[in-house]
C-alpha cells in the first residue's frame, strides 16, 4: 500500500486532535470556509476563450484553481473529520464538477480550442489526475459508487489512455514541466493502473532525467525558488511513491545530485522572511512544511529544519494559489512534529559557482548577486543584477515573476515586460541599450569570497564598443560598496547606472535614501532621476517599482555608490 500511514484512520484522528498539527488543520478549515461556502461556479466558455482573445489567464484560471482548492480541502477535511457528512458531500460534488470539465488542461497551455486539446496533458491536467487518483486511494471506499466510477473513468480517459497513445513535449523538457507532468502521470498509473506502470516507466524516468539535467552540479533552480518548490516538490512526491511501489529497489534519493538540490531552499533565505527572487521567483521566503520535513529526514546532515512561522499558509495570504493537492496532502503525511526550528540555519557566504550565484549575509543585511547568461529557464535579462535585503525586506530588489499573460511567454514580447527586461533590474544601461536575450549574452564571476565579488558584464550587452564592464561589490559590516568600471574600443558610450526598488526613494537635505538605506555617491559626477513604473505582480495586483538612475558624464570610466545600512 502506498503511503500506508495516510490510509490509517488513527493517523487522521491524531492529526485532527494533536496540538502540533493545529496550524495545518486550521488552515484546511479556513480554506474550506473560504472556498466551499458558495455553490461551485461554472467554468464559462467566455472565460475559457479570453486567453485566445486578449491573452488574459486570470479569469478562467481563478475559477479553475478554486475548484482544485475545493477538491483538496474537502478531501482533507473528510479525512480529518469523517463523522462530518458535509465534507464528503462537498468532495463528491467537486469531483463530479471536475469530471464535467471540457478539459483539465488550461487554455494557456494549448495552442487552440479543439477536442484534441481536451485530451492534452499539461501541468494542471496531470496534477488533477494525480489528485483524483490519490484521493480515490484514500477515500474511494466512502464515495458513492457512481462518483467513484466517474472518477476512475475520467482518470483512465484523460491520463492513462492519452499518455499511452500520445507523446508530449514536456517528456524532454529540462524544466519543472518534466517533473510535474511525468511525476503526476506516473503516480496516476501507480494508483489506478499499476499493471501498466512498467510499460510507461521508461518514459516517466526519461522525463525525470531531463528535469534533473535542468539543475547544474550546484543544485540551483535557475527558474526561481518557487519553481524549486513546484518541480522538486512533485519530483519528491513521485520518487517517494516509486520507492514504495518498488519496495526500495528504485530510489532517486540515493543520488548525490538530488541531495544537493534538496538543500537549495535553505540557501535562498536572505533574511528570515526574505528570499532570493531571481528569475520568476517571489520575494517572500515561504516554504512547504511537509516537503521541508521530508527532505530533513532524507538528508539530516545537509538539509535543516525551517521555522514553521515561515511556511506557506493561506491564512497569511501566501498559500499556493493553485491549491496543489500533492503537496497540501503531504504537509500532513510528511509532517514531523519533532522538527522544531527557531531560526533559519544558513551559511554566511555561499558561492554557487556553476550557476554564478553568490549570497552573502551580514548581521545587518544580506545580498545576492548573479552573472550567468540571458537564456536561462524562466529567463530574465539580469546578468550582474543583485538584491540587497535589510530590515526584513528587499531594499534593492529583484521584482521576480510578473502576471502571467500570453505575451510574457512570447519570445518577441517577453522583454517588453519590466520584470524580464534588464530595464527592471539593477544593472547599467550602456549606450542607451538594455541587455540582450540569448545564451551568448552572458556574464562571468571573476572572483568571489566573503569580502568581495567581481563580475564581468560586458558580453550581456552585445556592443562592440563596450569591451569591458566590471562590477565589484565589497561587503562591509554596515555598508555595501559597488564599483563599476568601463572600457571602450574607441570613444566612450553614455552610461546610466540603474537601481531598482519598491520603496519610494526620498531626498533628505540632499541625501538619497531607499527606506533607511542611504545611497552615497559623487553628486558632481552624475545627475540623479527617479522614475516610478507600475507593473502587474504575479497575482495580477498592480504595484510600483522605482527606477533610480545615475546619469553619468559622457567621459565616465567608472561609477561608485555605497549603500549605508
Amino acid at each position: 500500500m502506498l503511503l500506508e500511514q495516510a490510509h490509517s484512520a488513527d493517523f487522521w484522528r491524531e492529526a485532527a486532535s494533536k496540538p502540533a498539527y493545529k496550524g495545518l488543520v486550521d488552515e484546511v478549515l479556513y480554506n474550506y470556509e473560504q472556498l466551499c461556502s458558495a455553490p461551485i461556479a461554472a467554468l464559462p466558455y467566455s472565460d475559457y476563450m479570453l486567453f485566445y482573445q486578449n491573452g488574459s489567464r486570470k479569469e478562467y484560471e481563478q475559477l479553475y484553481f478554486d475548484r482544485r482548492g475545493r477538491l483538496s480541502n474537502s478531501a482533507l477535511a473528510a479525512l480529518l473529520f469523517p463523522e462530518e457528512p458535509k465534507y464528503l458531500k462537498e468532495l463528491q460534488n467537486v469531483i463530479w464538477a471536475i469530471c464535467d470539465e471540457f478539459a483539465w488542461a488550461v487554455p494557456a497551455h494549448v495552442s487552440h480550442v479543439s477536442e484534441l486539446d481536451a485530451c492534452n496533458i499539461d501541468l494542471f491536467c496531470a496534477e488533477t489526475g494525480f489528485a483524483l487518483s490519490e484521493i480515490y486511494s484514500l477515500l474511494g471506499h466512502r464515495l458513492d459508487p457512481l462518483v467513484a466510477e466517474r472518477l476512475r473513468d475520467n482518470v483512465q480517459r484523460r491520463i492513462i489512455d492519452v499518455f499511452r497513445a500520445r507523446t508530449f513535449g514536456w517528456e524532454n523538457a529540462e524544466n519543472n514541466w518534466a517533473a510535474v507532468c511525468s511525476g503526476s502521470v506516473g503516480a496516476a498509473f501507480m494508483y489506478m493502473a499499476p499493471e501498466l506502470f512498467l510499460e510507461v516507466k521508461p518514459r516517466i524516468h526519461s522525463a525525470m532525467e531531463a528535469f534533473l539535467r535542468s539543475y547544474k552540479a550546484d543544485g540551483v533552480c535557475r527558474e526561481g525558488l518557487i519553481y524549486w518548490y513546484y518541480g522538486f516538490g512533485f519530483f519528491a512526491a513521485y520518487a517517494d511513491l516509486l520507492r514504495q511501489f518498488t519496495g526500495g529497489a528504485e530510489d532517486f534519493f540515493a543520488r548525490e545530485k538530488v541531495e544537493v538540490i534538496a538543500s537549495f531552499q535553505q540557501k535562498m533565505f536572505l533574511q528570515a522572511d526574505v528570499a532570493v527572487s531571481f528569475a520568476d521567483g517571489f520575494q517572500d521566503a515561504s516554504f512547504s512544511i511537509g516537503l521541508a520535513h521530508f527532505l530533513v529526514r532524507m538528508y539530516p546532515l545537509t538539509v535543516f529544519p525551517l521555522p514553521e512561522k515561515y511556511r506557506l499558509d493561506y491564512r497569511k495570504g501566501n498559500g499556493d494559489h493553485c491549491h496543489r493537492w500533492a503537496l497540501s496532502f503531504r504537509s500532513f503525511c510528511w509532517f514531523d512534529p519533532t522538527l522544531a526550528a527557531e531560526c533559519v540555519k544558513v551559511d554566511a557566504f555561499c558561492y554557487l559557482e556553476e550557476s554564478a550565484w553568490v549570497i552573502a549575509r551580514k548581521e545587518r543585511y544580506a545580498l545576492a548577486a548573479k552573472a550567468g547568461d540571458n537564456d536561462e529557464p524562466h529567463n530574465h535579462n539580469d546578468v550582474g543584477s543583485f538584491i540587497l535585503a535589510a530590515d526584513g525586506r528587499q531594499v534593492l530588489c529583484d521584482l521576480g515573476a510578473p502576471e502571467y499573460v500570453h505575451a510574457y511567454f512570447d519570445a518577441a514580447k517577453r522583454y517588453d515586460f519590466l520584470c524580464a527586461s534588464s530595464k527592471g533590474h539593477s544593472v547599467p544601461i550602456a549606450g542607451g541599450q538594455y541587455q540582450k536575450a540569448g545564451a551568448q549574452f552572458s556574464g562571468e564571476i571573476l572572483s568571489a569570497d566573503s569580502k568581495q565579488i567581481c563580475m564581468e558584464l560586458a558580453p550581456a550587452y552585445g556592443l562592440e564598443e563596450l569591451t569591458s564592464l566590471t562590477r565589484t561589490i565589497d561587503f562591509e559590516e554596515a555598508a555595501v560598496r559597488l564599483t563599476d568600471k568601463y572600457a571602450f574600443a574607441e570613444q566612450g558610450l553614455p552610461i546610466i547606472e540603474r537601481f531598482v526598488t519598491q520603496i519610494e526613494p526620498t531626498f533628505k537635505n540632499g541625501r538619497l535614501f531607499a527606506g533607511d538605506v542611504e545611497l552615497v555617491f559623487d553628486a558632481a559626477a552624475c545627475t540623479v532621476s527617479v522614475t516610478p513604473e507600475v507593473y502587474s505582480r504575479h497575482d495580477a495586483v498592480p504595484v510600483t517599482a522605482y527606477l533610480i538612475d545615475f546619469i553619468l558624464q559622457a567621459d565616465a570610466e567608472q561609477f561608485s555608490v555605497t549603500f549605508l545600512l
